[in-house]
């Protein structure tokens, strides 16, 4: 009981969770060689730590790495959406379960729980992602347009995820 108990933890919380992280770090270095922002590893203290040499790199790298990273979770939500409203074991027509039942992909179809589970986590990291990004655009740090671009991928999505509840509890 433990063992499947850490695994399903392992595959809803920690995997996108890593897939958050390589976004932001694969980001870093994409923006980083795109624009040509120069940069050092400074070893002053313990943790090694990236320096740009303008505060506008520095912008331009935080910037765009979290765009990245918010594109990485709508993805991630998206392919949530599509199990959602069309593996969704509630409403999906006999027509398509004998399809995956003959394709051997029945592995699609989900539940109610693990959809809203999933869900929950996916946009926990979207709108903490979207909370961190207001902050460092207060402080001067972040592009005001992609905040508004964050918020209205996290407005949409939650939206969506919003309607498919109710659909799911209209019978009720």
């Amino acid at each position: 009981m433990a063992s499947r108990f850490i695994l399903q933890l392992i595959n809803e919380t920690i995997i996108p969770a890593l897939l958050v992280v390589t976004a932001k770090l694969v980001g870093i270095v994409l923006t980083m060689l795109l624009f040509g922002i120069s940069w050092s590893v400074n070893y002053d203290s313990a943790i090694p730590r990236i320096t740009f040499y303008s505060s506008e790199d520095f912008i331009t790298v935080s910037s765009w790495s979290s765009f990245f990273v918010v594109l990485v979770i709508a993805v991630g939500l998206l392919w949530l959406l599509v199990r959602a409203y069309v593996f969704h074991d509630t409403h999906v027509t006999p027509q398509l379960t004998l399809r995956l039942l003959n394709l051997d992909l029945t592995h699609f179809l989900t539940t109610t729980v693990e959809i809203s589970r999933q869900a929950v986590i996916w946009l926990s990291y979207l709108w903490l992602l979207v909370i961190l990004s207001v902050v460092q655009a207060y402080f001067g740090y972040f592009y005001w347009w992609m905040i508004i671009f964050s918020v209205l991928v996290g407005i949409l999505l939650t939206w969506s995820f919003i309607v498919d509840i109710e659909r799911e509890t209209e019978g009720f």
